[in-house]
């Protein structure tokens, strides 16, 4: 059998009380469960927060509303007892006990807020008050987690193609950096992101804490900030042009399980490199070019000089297709 709603509690309740002792909750609780023929896991479900069986629960309120009607009273902590209105009921044989019932009385009136059980949403006439609130807490909850995810996502969109901060992003959000970070690490379990490392051998001058964020879907990406615009009146085409070819890069290299040390490599006074791989005591630099196809001499001796033995390649529209052929 089902778990019974607190209203279907009211009548075999108030029964239970008929002889006109005293009876501890407790007992009275186990005994409406082995009336409802509940099983010992549904004698076990939790309400949403995890802190009390739901049985349980639901009794305490058919408690707490025939004790608002003057039908129980509670001569003492955990104990209750039938009153004189509440005999008198019994008296009457009533089907079901239920809130519309109750409000014949001035005292139930008086206690609860609604006057017409019309009122009630749809589909909550059978939860209690805490059972109500603490989903409407959870559908809060849910839906600040969506919307921060959506936050999240959005700004790692407009930033593709430059340094990430996780204390940034927790600071417009008005977040924390653990709850920013888990859901990155969450989107890169989802196959949503990856992240690429900043190579820093020399902290000094190299940037050490930032990384990237990339998409392995570039469509996604545009979805989220809804930009569909041609590549040509893109101002971001060069950070698309980027993300796509890395994005591919790293697939070509899941595919043939070839395992590679991959990095960005920029420093404080501006050099950059886009993509690193490293392997067999190597570094193999790429520079990924929609448009202007060289590269600063000075940042080229740089990271050589810093990463001997070294190489920079230039991938462009023209050579993307070596780049992918690995």
């Amino acid at each position: 059998m089902a778990i019974p709603d607190y209203q279907t509690i009211m009548l075999p309740l108030l029964m239970l009380t008929g002889d006109k002792q005293e009876h501890k909750m407790r007992d009275v609780t186990d005994q409406l469960a082995d009336q409802f023929e509940l099983s010992d896991d549904e004698r076990k479900v939790l309400i949403p927060s995890g802190t009390q069986a739901l049985f349980y629960n639901r009794v305490g309120w058919a408690r707490t509303y025939l004790v608002k009607a003057g039908l129980l009273e509670t001569p003492r902590r955990g104990f209750i007892k039938i009153t004189k209105c509440g005999l008198e009921l019994l008296n009457e044989k009533p089907e079901e006990i239920n809130n519309k019932l109750l409000k014949r009385y001035p005292a139930f009136r008086d206690f609860q807020s609604i006057s017409t059980e019309d009122k009630t949403p749809k589909g909550t006439v059978e939860k209690t008050p805490e059972e109500l609130i603490e989903e409407g807490y959870q559908d809060i909850r849910d839906n600040l987690a969506i919307d921060l995810l959506t936050n999240i996502l959005q700004l790692i969109a407009l930033q593709l193609g430059g340094e990430v901060s996780r204390n940034e992003i927790a600071s417009k959000l008005n977040t924390s950096r653990e709850t920013v970070e888990r859901y990155l690490d969450l989107l890169e379990k989802a196959f949503v992101v990856f992240r690429l490392k900043p190579l820093s051998r020399n902290r000094r001058n190299e940037i050490a804490r930032k990384e990237k964020i990339y998409f392995y879907d570039t469509g996604i990406r545009n979805s989220i900030i809804s930009a569909f615009q041609p590549l040509d009146l893109r101002e971001d085409r060069g950070a698309l042009f980027e993300n796509f070819m890395i994005a591919e890069r790293l697939k070509c290299l899941q595919l043939q399980s070839k395992k590679r040390n991959l990095w960005f490599w920029r420093t404080h006074d501006g050099k950059e490199i886009d993509y690193i791989e490293e392997y067999d005591g190597r570094f193999n630099a790429y520079e990924l070019k929609w448009g202007r196809a060289k590269i600063k001499k000075t940042t080229a001796d740089s990271f050589k000089t810093t990463y001997d033995p070294a190489t920079i390649t230039i991938i462009t529209r023209d050579n993307y297709y070596e780049f992918l052929l690995i």
